[in-house]
């Protein structure tokens, strides 16, 4: 049978320190200790070990060998001589929107996490490539970020030239297919939901407008409409203010307003902060930027179809009933060779990574004790006639309990919970700890195809399904049914019905 030694660092593993033999099952094996790939040690090797250590002649020399690739896999892939990993200790490709800062930026705190000293981020020059650099007991060691793009993930996790993949869209089923050699793409081992994303449409205070339609948004930045009295506004001509084709804003912007058209003749910008003092100097301005950005403009509550506008903020971003939010995963292959893969997404998910997330102006998936959610008007909130029960119910509910900071969604034509929400269980579990005297309620939402009737049943079937997740953890939520109401996307595309299709989380 063939044997391995872990490859992990002597210090933090006590079978790395003995150089313990474990059995190898396959190319795949790993310690059973600390779950670091083991380096194969030929059978014939060890049986020419007479007395246990003593050798002669060939045998000693490619123990050596042995030896010497062992401590070099001891410090991880790290130290630039491992031919699998390029020399890095890690590699990661895939979307800019994540690897232009936020990938780096979570890279050189993991490596302090784990001790490292003089940790440095340096970029490539002509490409939106970087590499994260830092001395670990007394060795250099490298991470590769390349940021081509969230279609170049899945190429280079099947190529073999990326160990992370990056995305800001999730996988589609053609790259699930591509990708099958790694595992399932689609299962909460490989799918990783690392934060979210969110976009503000700012306009200067002199302008009256509080809301658009994404229809409106897509009219007004590819220049089809000109003048903002068209859209009951002031009688003076649009002025479309933009980031520049780096940035990972516009990136979003363009998937999710633009959805094809050009944009129209704009002032581009490299600096969010440049871009919405000068949207607030400009009657006619508009602009789009980050969250965090919006300081002296107004930012405008945005829908989609008959969905009630939102404003942007954490909170309906994090629910993700905000039109311009989205994810951003990180994909890995199911049981990666290398141990730090797991270990870098462990950690960019824990509270430590969730900091950097918000430090990097993304939208983190922390929710703790805090205020109640944004109050809503009457006419947001209460149900359609139809509805068969108490109109106000939802209104009550949102009024006088907390609501949670995720809406639980579902894998597509099933009540089966998508890997967000599979995540979101323990962060439920953990804040339900900080209220022990509090009831989680749970509200289930149908979309708006098919009868009625039907829809309802659907609303409380999804809640009756994560109801029995929560069992499994302890916890008995109360299960409340609110149809096909309140829909916050339009019902006419697959994605916006996937999104209706949901359970919002209250505490009561």
């Amino acid at each position: 049978m063939t044997t391995g030694v872990c490859t992990n660092l002597p210090s933090r593993c006590s079978k790395a320190a003995a150089k313990e033999k474990l059995p190898m099952s396959g190319t795949g094996a790993v310690c059973p200790e600390c779950a670091s790939p083991l380096q194969a040690v030929p059978n014939q090797m060890a049986k020419g070990l007479p007395g246990g250590w003593l050798l002669g002649g060939i045998a000693a020399v490619a123990l050596a060998a042995i030896v010497a690739l062992f401590f070099s896999f001891s410090r991880g892939p790290s130290v630039g001589k491992s031919v699998a990993s390029g020399g890095y200790m890690l590699r990661l490709a895939g979307s800019n929107t994540i690897g232009s800062q936020l990938a780096p930026a979570l890279a050189a705190a993991w490596l302090q996490s784990k001790g490292a000293t003089d940790v440095k981020i340096a970029a490539r020059p002509g490409v939106p490539e970087k590499v994260v650099s830092a001395n670990l007991q007394g060795q250099v060691i490298r991470i590769e970020i390349k940021a081509h793009g969230s279609a170049t993930a899945f190429t280079a996790l099947g190529d073999g030239s990326a160990d992370i993949g990056m995305a800001s869209r999730a996988i589609k089923p053609d790259e699930v297919t591509a990708l099958a050699k790694l595992g399932d793409f689609h299962s909460a081992a490989s799918e990783h939901v690392l934060g979210l994303d969110g976009v503000a449409v700012v306009i200067p205070t002199s302008n009256t407008i509080q809301k658009l339609s994404l229809n409106d948004l897509q009219a007004l930045f590819s220049g089809k409409t000109a003048n903002w009295s068209a859209l009951g506004g002031p009688n003076v001509p649009v002025s479309i203010y933009a980031r520049d084709d780096k940035s990972g804003t516009y990136d979003t912007f363009k998937e999710l307003v633009l959805r094809g058209a050009k944009l129209g003749t704009a002032k581009r910008f490299e600096d969010s902060a440049q871009l919405e003092q000068s949207v607030a100097g400009d009657p006619g301005g508009i602009g789009f930027i980050g969250l965090p950005y919006v300081k002296t403009t107004h930012a405008v509550a945005v829908n989609d179809g008959p969905a009630a506008p939102l404003l942007p903020t954490v909170f309906s971003v994090k629910t993700e009933n905000y039109p311009l939010s989205r994810r951003l995963y990180l994909y890995t292959a199911t049981s990666p060779a290398n141990a730090n893969v797991l270990d870098f997404a462990r950690f960019a998910l824990s509270p430590g990574g969730q900091k950097i997330v918000r430090d990097q102006q993304f939208v983190d998936l922390e929710f703790a004790a805090g205020p109640k959610a944004p109050s809503v008007a009457a006419s947001e909130c209460r149900l359609s006639p139809r509805f068969p029960g108490d109109k106000d119910a939802y209104c009550q509910l949102r009024r006088s309990g907390e609501q949670l900071g995720t809406s639980f969604r579902f894998r597509t034509g099933s009540t089966e919970l998508d890997n967000r929400a599979v995540a979101d269980l323990q962060r439920v579990v953990t804040r339900m700890k900080l209220s022990p005297d509090k009831q989680l309620v749970l509200a289930g939402f149908a979309d708006g195809s098919g009868a009625y009737g039907v829809n309802c049943a659907l609303a409380n079937s999804r809640a009756e399904a994560v109801s029995k997740a929560f069992a499994t953890e302890g916890l008995t939520p109360k299960v409340v049914s609110f149809c096909s109401e309140l829909p916050v996307r339009a019902n006419d595309s697959a994605a916006g019905r996937e999104l209706n299709r949901r359970v919002e989380l209250f505490l009561t």
